[in-house]
């Protein structure tokens, strides 16, 4: 997985950029809107390992498309690394009205859904901690072997204080775009060859990190 972070980048900009560089690519399916519920440990033992870019690390985090709604069909996702390696376990929940449940009691229904190697993990990061939110455009080379995102637009919502859902008063992180690129091991130098002519140097970036240093920031402030 390659990342490069697109800082005072429009939407436009960033997949005009991404078009004009990397012209192999083709539009895979129509552009829609993400959003992440993501889960920490008391301690935010997720936030430190990924800021100190622990080699082995897991994200939990509950994902949904477009609008949420009670017939929203909704993924659990563990998100693997381990160097340079990542990888998801996905597990599809089906529809839940997760606006009207107290959202601290996912943790428990995802240990009956998930592979018991991973009970612990989502019994350990069970601390809904923030919502990401950003609108993605998907692109592949012809062969569907290397793809790249378009991410623009990410706002965040605090759920520290909520057994709620807290969707409204969601903040701007900042006018940036995400650009990733994913393909197996085995097309590593390709991808790295498509992409030698993009102008920024890859490097790593999570979205739950820089949403959760920002609602930090804002905290501290005077």
């Amino acid at each position: 997985e390659f990342k490069f972070v697109l800082s005072s980048m429009t939407e436009r900009g960033a997949v005009s950029l991404v078009r004009a560089r990397v012209p192999a690519l083709r539009r895979e399916f129509a552009p829609r809107q993400v959003s992440s519920l993501y889960f920490d440990s008391a301690s935010y033992s997720c936030f430190h390992q990924s800021n100190a870019g622990v080699s082995e690390r897991i994200k939990v985090r509950l994902r949904w498309y477009g609008e949420l709604t009670p017939s929203t069909p909704l993924t659990l996702e563990l998100k693997h690394r381990a160097n340079h390696l990542g990888w998801k376990s996905q597990y599809a929940l089906g529809a839940l009205d997760l606006a009207s449940m107290d959202v601290r009691a996912l943790p428990e229904r995802f240990a009956e859904v998930v592979a018991p190697a991973e009970r612990s993990v989502v019994r350990l990061l069970r601390m809904p901690i923030l919502v990401t939110s950003y609108f993605r455009h998907y692109f592949a080379t012809a062969d569907g072997g290397i793809r790249v995102t378009v991410d623009s637009g990410l706002r965040f919502a605090d759920q520290r204080r909520s057994r709620r859902l807290r969707l409204s008063g969601a903040g701007r992180a900042s006018d940036l775009s995400v650009v990733e690129c994913k393909m197996a091991p085995t097309r590593e130098r390709d991808a790295a060859a498509m992409l030698r002519g993009f102008p920024q140097r890859h490097g790593r970036f999570s979205k739950y990190c820089h949403a959760l240093d920002r609602l930090t920031e804002r905290a501290n402030r005077p």
